[in-house]
């Protein structure tokens, strides 16, 4: 069980930094309201950021959806 929980935070922490590094992205386009592709770029964020919550909400499910195993 405790070699299983430390599997599934490894695999958290990249999505954090994903997530993290996606929103900090997003704040900074909305920011720039001069970039020609602000749009697109917004769009490719959104999904970067759903496809992780997608990942996370299954890594909640293998571990049984405790919220002490993150």
């Amino acid at each position: 069980m405790i070699e299983n929980n430390r599997r599934l935070h490894d695999l958290r922490q990249p999505l954090n930094v994903i997530r993290l590094a996606a929103g900090n992205m997003s704040i900074r386009i909305q920011r720039e309201a001069d970039l020609p592709s602000r749009e697109y770029y917004a769009s490719k964020l959104d999904l970067i950021e759903t496809q992780v919550e997608m990942l996370a909400a299954l890594l909640d499910e293998i571990a049984g959806g405790d919220a002490n195993d993150r």
